[in-house]
């Protein structure tokens, strides 16, 4: 017996090297979330069933007492929708410049260098009417700058720092033997953004933070949005799988 992840899919062997089995087994596959579903099986001598199970209620451990088997996999679902914002580079939503602001008689050219920021993380939460996809940048900093643009003006520099950024983004699930998958729509949400500017240059702190906590989250969330529905939105409902089901 085996039991694999499979881009998402959480995919059962079962293979029947002996005896034919002369009565209907079952395979109970006990999920993380509490959640089982008992497989009935039936293997011919020689031959294979194959399953695929629920991939909604976290990683599995199938066995069967009867034969003595047991296998577990972790939770498919979530590491396939990790692994797709793991291209999403926030500086790139930064363009440079960023803007020009014009400051009495001077016009800057305002830049925002050294964008840095931890790993992203993700978690799949799992409620009653579907799945929540949540990932979160932490850390975020980066460098303001603004060079004088004439003998007259005054250089600006400064920082941005944002405790974290959370993107999130809903899969719809319906009710009955044969629900209907939707993905819903994505949400960002900022906290602790911080703008910091040497000098009284208020007019830039209020730029930069009305762009970051509007312009930049709708980028980002556009983005997400985007990866997920190219690689799967399509395809939900066969990525997905509510209830467990096999076939020879």
């Amino acid at each position: 017996m085996s039991l694999a992840c499979n881009s998402g899919l959480i995919d059962l062997k079962v293979r029947n090297s002996g005896a034919a089995m002369m009565e209907e087994s079952p395979f109970i596959a006990a999920f993380t979330d509490g959640h089982s579903d008992t497989l009935l099986m039936s293997v011919a001598a020689g031959d294979s069933m194959t399953c695929r199970l629920s991939n909604v209620h976290g990683g599995v451990t199938v066995s069967s007492s009867k034969w003595n088997l047991e296998a577990t996999t972790g939770d498919c679902l979530a590491a396939y929708f990790e692994s797709l914002v793991a291209s999403v580079d926030l500086a790139s939503f930064i363009p440079s410049p960023l803007t020009e602001i014009p400051i009495l008689v001077c016009t800057y050219t305002i830049y925002l260098r050294n964008f840095h920021y931890d790993s992203v993380t993700f978690q799949l939460i799992r409620t009653a009417d579907g799945l929540t996809l949540r990932y979160v940048y932490s850390n975020i900093t980066a460098d303001i700058s603004a060079p004088a643009p004439g003998w007259w003006c005054a250089d600006i520099t400064g920082n941005v720092a944002i405790s974290s950024i959370v993107v999130e983004t809903k899969i719809n699930i319906g009710a009955g033997d044969d629900p209907t998958i939707t993905l819903g729509e994505t949400k960002t949400t900022i906290n602790g953004l911080q703008v910091n500017i040497e000098g009284t240059f208020g007019a830039v702190v209020s730029w930069i933070v009305n762009w970051l906590s509007d312009n930049f989250l709708n980028l980002l969330a556009n983005a997400i949005g985007t990866e997920i529905n190219d690689n799967v939105g399509a395809d939900l409902e066969a990525l997905v799988i509510v209830h467990s089901s096999c076939e020879e």
